[in-house]
């Protein structure tokens, strides 16, 4: 049977972008070690508990440990873009001052300080570093409506495939409206 490819990709950035918390400061160091800390975890995790995923998850074709191949990546820090959350009542943010609260931390400036720390704490880790800040740094009409922090599913779908594609089929952006049309 062929090998079944699991890739297991990892990240964490908005919500330490986006938190009040003084341990954050302004280095983001402890978001440095807690990547670190995760990927040794997962990784510790995957290698003694192969047999177990595998058994769970097998189908009768594929029923051996040797035959999952498992591959952790790291999904870079995304650009924030606080121009995109309107000063209205949104079902999202609710009133006005609750999304003025919960965009305080939410900067250019702050997101490429901790893509500068992911990047460094994470060079000497042997895993891919999916850098997307950039595209999505261009990509704030991708968002999904009034939020300035998640992406609509096709942008982030069209950017995992730049890395690892196995699809025949192409992702046609040309074919999707990605305006948003309203404010409800």
């Amino acid at each position: 049977p062929k090998p079944i490819e699991v890739l297991l990709v990892l990240g964490s950035s908005t919500w330490d972008l986006l938190a009040n918390d003084a341990s954050q400061a302004n280095t983001f160091e402890d978001h440095a070690i807690a990547c670190r800390q995760l990927i040794v975890a997962v990784n510790d995790f995957l290698a003694h508990n192969i047999t177990e995923l595998v058994t769970a998850t097998a189908t009768e074709a594929t029923a051996t440990a040797e035959q999952f191949r498992f591959q952790l990546a790291w999904k870079s820090v995304t650009a924030v873009h606080p121009h995109i959350v309107i000063d209205r009542h949104t079902k999202w943010f609710g009133p006005p001052h609750k999304a003025k609260k919960r965009i305080r931390y939410m900067s250019l400036e702050r997101s490429e300080l901790l893509h500068a720390v992911q990047q460094r704490a994470l060079r000497d880790v042997e895993i891919p570093f999916l850098d997307i800040f950039d595209a999505t740094y261009l990509s704030a009409d991708w968002h999904l409506p009034v939020d300035g922090r998640h992406y609509r599913p096709e942008l982030n779908e069209l950017m995992l495939n730049w890395f690892y594609s196995e699809s025949e089929k192409e992702i046609d952006l040309t074919t999707i409206d990605h305006r948003y049309s309203g404010y409800k």
